[in-house]
């Protein structure tokens, strides 16, 4: 006897009960550890007065509930993609239906099915997906069809299906049950793509596909599939790519962004500059008819050779130009061991040891190349009017050392290539029309691949950081002299005028943003070909500082002081949630993105009265935001910790045309408060308590440390610095809050151990953790750092009577 619709959707949803069970709890364990995730919804319907209900671990209903609802301080602890959560709200209903013996019909049956199979595979879980993609295949092949529906239901099928007596099929042109009930002209499809795409491009990740916008003008659509292919004029140039999306009825969704591959094999083969093509396709499959096509868009895309550069729009094209410099060309290798030779001769040592050394020493070794290079007797060839227009055919190491021609940006990529194989860290620098080589002096990288502010860039040469090399006048056999490189660029570009200058492309940040040289690709003299893959150095997060030595146990310990002077104490304390150290709001918040596992490293940093620079949200590499990065924040952990280990720098939540103003402001707001109170009221806000009162979500910072915000001078930035009256400080107020209202204790915050540079927060955070896991709170920690003004007037007081009290004594 065959399963009634009914039993079907049963079995999906205690399957995927089953598969969520052990999901929930390890998501769960990771932001409220300890703590039976049960317990928290339980928690939650106690406070809005819903007690005496059961609360088991594989109840389908609860799981749903606490993947989509808010848990008070926890907030939202799923963060689950679009999809999954529109998914996860559809198969509430289906239970609720479910649960209350509902009737179910064929194209309800087969759409709970499909809903949880779909949900099953997006959040990971492999054998759930399996088991109700088996049981979806069962339901569609079963050997008659279902008596369970209504006759309501069966009259409000079309009436050609009705008649029919195959409830299964339609007619041509009507949606079947298991299809959307849209069609091709109600789906509007656009398409908007990059300028133009290279190899260089392509080898290094650019997404092309800038946003897909889908409007469904028609009825629901679930699980449509979007598909991109481009082409050029001798086929396709990209690989397999597609994406399922829900349109809902009257509603535009957007793609940004999109990871298309590009076949780099083909781009590489392309011989001239031509049109392509990007074709964008939306389709819709039922459970078992063809494939239909829905909507589409068709744009054209630029495509370039191989070895074409322009200048196009933005820093971004400057920064692909370090693409094209390729240390590890086989022509490279051979044109070091002529320099070593040189070096031996001029300085008695052959060695490749610039920053083990000084500037001068790096001075030596850039010479030695500019002789090696310029005994090849390359001949000169002047280079296209504009580097913007049709841009310039990219001459590799073999062309321009082998076959000895070049034009002044062959040269200057082939010395900067060359510098790169021993480690100096060469600059390209690019004016109307021309180009030249620019190198540090000592260890040094600029904030970006690609720089346009030319007058920090002019301040680094003349302050002497910064080397540069005129390369042209390594052609033609002319003798050279280090002072005659260096001086035709420095009188010509920098001390008569700047506005020449277009943009400076710095080679070894470009490696650390990922824009890696292009294959070295060479023929034999038997006509064998040979491909030389460049090998990036393995990216490593900087190591983290050892701590400091502890004092000895912790060094700031309780008074003896009687309990009614300490109830006389804590009511100088403002514990309402008007005082923003209880109520930590977003308005007062200004987050600065330093990395999780260097949270205690920078506060050392601060506490030993070193200055951080904070940076605007955006000023990132062009290339970064070519990929989707936006923000400062969203770069990789590594790079944040690399950042703020070697430049003493974090990114501040402010962009780059609104960050003079808030700086200002702040510094302004902070001065003025301490001309006219006496105190500083600007602090370092370090980790957050996200915790609960009344049934109230609040936040409330840890430790709170004082600081000054100065100008420092240099590119407008600003740079936060400890107040050397003030320390790190615990969070009294919270600390009193929470056992007012919670019988909450942290010792391991209220006395926390130092670590010979401030509070060691690692410590403390994890005392936090683990006092309010022990009380079986839903509490977090989190690890935020903020920078905010906040009115500590009680509590200075509160303060200075608990050292009265330890120096006076108490009778």
């Amino acid at each position: 006897m065959s399963l009634s619709n009914r039993e079907y959707v049963g079995r999906a949803l205690e399957a995927l009960a089953v598969g969520l069970e052990p999901y929930i709890a390890s998501v769960l364990a990771e932001v409220a550890p300890g703590v039976a995730w049960t317990k928290i919804i339980q928690h939650k319907d106690e406070n809005a007065g819903r007690a005496g209900q059961s609360y088991a671990p594989t109840d389908l209903s609860l799981q749903l509930r606490i993947m989509t609802e808010s848990m008070g301080s926890l907030g939202y602890p799923f963060n689950l993609p679009h999809e999954a959560r529109s998914h996860t709200s559809e198969l509430r209903q289906a239970r609720n239906r479910w649960a209350h013996n509902e009737s179910f019909d064929d194209a309800d049956t087969f759409r709970d099915l499909d809903t949880a199979g779909r949900l099953a595979k997006v959040i990971g879980l492999d054998q759930t997906h399996c088991e109700l993609v088996a049981l979806l295949t069962e339901y569609q092949n079963r050997s008659s069809p279902n008596r369970e529906q209504p006759e309501e239901d069966q009259e409000a099928l079309p009436a050609a299906v009705a008649q029919s007596g195959h409830p299964e099929e339609s007619l041509p042109g009507e949606p079947s049950a298991h299809e959307p009930a849209a069609s091709a002209a109600h789906v509007v499809v656009e398409v908007t793509t990059a300028d133009a795409l290279s190899y260089a491009m392509a080898h290094n990740g650019l997404r092309f596909v800038r946003q897909i916008k889908i409007t469904n003008n028609g009825a629901e659509i679930r699980g449509a599939v979007v598909q991109v292919d481009a082409s050029a004029q001798t086929g396709r140039i990209s690989g397999d790519f597609q994406q399922y999306v829900d349109l809902a009825a009257g509603q535009t969704i957007t793609l940004d962004d999109l990871n298309v591959p590009v076949q780099a094999a083909t781009m590489y083969e392309l011989a001239d500059r031509q049109i392509g093509k990007v074709l964008v396709t939306v389709h819709a499959a039922g459970a078992d008819a063809a494939v239909a096509e829905l909507g589409r868009a068709e744009t054209d895309l630029t495509l370039l050779p191989a070895q074409l550069w322009i200048a196009g729009r933005g820093l971004v094209s400057y920064e692909f130009l370090a693409a094209y410099v390729q240390p590890h060309h086989p022509s490279i290798a051979k044109l070091m061991s002529e320099a070593a030779d040189i070096l031996v001769q001029t300085t008695g040592s052959g060695s490749f040891d610039g920053y083990l050394e000084d500037g001068d020493r790096v001075d030596q070794i850039v010479f030695a190349i500019a002789q090696a290079m310029s005994s090849r007797d390359i001949r000169y060839s002047m280079p296209p009017a504009s580097w913007g227009l049709e841009g310039q055919q990219v001459r590799t190491p073999a062309q321009v050392l082998d076959d000895r021609l070049g034009t002044c940006l062959d040269t200057t990529l082939v010395l900067a290539a060359a510098l790169e194989f021993c480690g100096i860290r060469s600059l390209l620098w690019l004016v109307d029309g021309h180009a030249f080589l620019g190198y540090w002096r000592e260890e040094g990288s600029l904030s970006t691949a690609a720089s346009d502010d030319v007058p920090e860039l002019v301040s680094l040469v003349q302050r002497g950081f910064i080397g540069l090399v005129e390369t042209t006048r390594l052609t033609g056999s002319q003798p050279i002299s280090a002072a005659a490189l260096r001086s035709s660029p420095l009188n010509r570009y920098v001390e008569s005028g700047n506005d020449e200058i277009n943009a400076v492309t710095d080679i070894r940040r470009a490696r650390l943003d990922g824009i890696y040289p292009l294959p070295a690709r060479t023929t034999s003299d038997v006509g064998t070909y040979t491909v030389v893959n460049y090998v990036p150095e393995t990216k490593t997060a900087p190591a983290l500082p050892e701590k400091a030595t502890s004092t000895g146990g912790t060094a700031r310990t309780a008074s003896d002081v009687p309990p009614r002077v300490i109830q006389w104490k804590n009511a100088l304390l403002d514990l309402s949630l008007r005082n923003r150290i209880i109520n930590f709001t977003d308005t007062a918040r200004f987050p600065l993105a330093v990395p999780t596992a260097w949270m205690g490293t920078f506060e050392d940093l601060i506490s030993k009265g070193t200055s951080v620079s904070l940076l605007p949200s955006n000023q990132i590499s062009a290339i970064h935001q070519e990929r989707g990065i936006r923000f400062g924040r969203d770069l990789p952990q590594d790079e944040l910790a690399d950042l703020l280990s070697s430049k003493k720098a974090v990114f501040a939540e402010v962009s780059e045309d609104g960050y003079s103003t808030k700086m200002r402001g702040l510094a302004y707001k902070a001065k003025t408060q301490l001309e006219e109170t006496g105190a500083n009221n600007l602090y370092l806000a370090l980790g957050s308590l996200m915790w609960e009162l009344d049934g109230r979500a609040l936040r409330s910072p840890l430790v709170l440390v004082p600081v000054k915000l100065t100008s420092a001078g240099k590119n407008g930035l600003y740079r936060v610095t400890l107040d050397e009256t003030g320390q790190s400080t615990p969070n009294y107020c919270l600390l009193e809050k929470l056992a007012q209202s919670h019988d909450l204790r942290i010792p391991g915050l209220a006395e926390p151990v130092e670590d010979g540079s401030g509070i060691d927060l690692d410590a403390a955070f994890d005392a936090v953790r683990a006092a309010v896991s022990a009380k079986g709170l839903a509490f977090r920690v989190e690890n935020t750092v903020d920078l905010s003004m906040l009115q500590f007037a009680k509590f200075r007081l509160w303060k200075d009577q608990g050292r009265s009290v330890r120096h006076r004594g108490v009778r």
